[in-house]
């Protein structure tokens, strides 16, 4: 597939704005779980906020370097990263081009924000789908004992999935990309087959 093929078939606004109501769901359903004080609350919680934050890290893929609302955002962060930092991280480019974005685009800046992007949408789905896994295995193992207590289970699946998520964090954020192009399309960039696990 082409790049002009794939960015023909995909609508900015309508993922933009599917990814929105998402998010906002996802908010929705926190605010609900907020009340409930059992155990599957607490876990169906963090499984929910967790793809809240996987699915806004996607958005943030999707959108780097088109102009779009959460491209401004990106730009505003950037600039008071360099305003709090006193302009130490900043870099001239050596890009001939005279339109602002394609200067952005290759700013080591923004390749920093889409390494943490897209490390943090695949730790935050290895932390939800890890939790997942607890629940089923804590529903198999209060079918086979009932009277079993499931607070003391609850903590060891909280430090595995976190320490799952960190791990897959450190690594992707380690990993080299120099040998990355910065004009992939969408989908080259998102499925790499170095982040597939």
């Amino acid at each position: 597939m082409s790049n002009e093929s794939i960015d023909d078939n995909l609508n900015l606004k309508l993922t933009t704005i599917l990814c929105t109501f998402s998010i906002l769901l996802s908010l929705f359903f926190i605010l609900i779980l907020n009340k409930k004080d059992s155990n599957y609350a607490r876990i169906v919680r963090h499984i929910v906020m967790s793809e809240g934050i996987y699915i806004f890290c996607f958005l943030e893929i999707i959108i780097r370097g088109k102009e779009t609302y959460l491209y401004s955002l990106k730009n505003i962060s950037r600039n008071v990263f360099h305003l709090f930092t006193f302009n130490f991280f900043k870099k001239t480019n050596p890009i001939n081009s005279t339109d602002p974005t394609d200067q952005d685009i290759h700013d080591p800046m923004y390749s920093l924000m889409d390494i943490f992007s897209l490390a943090g949408y695949y730790s935050m789905e290895v932390f939800s789908l890890t939790l997942s896994i607890f629940i089923c295995l804590e529903l198999i193992l209060i079918l086979k004992n009932p009277i079993a207590q499931m607070k003391s289970r609850l903590k060891p699946y909280f430090i595995i999935s976190t320490f799952m998520a960190i791990t897959v964090f450190v690594i992707i954020c380690t990993m080299d990309f120099s040998s990355i192009n910065l004009n992939l399309n969408i989908e080259e960039y998102m499925f790499l087959d170095r982040f597939q696990l």
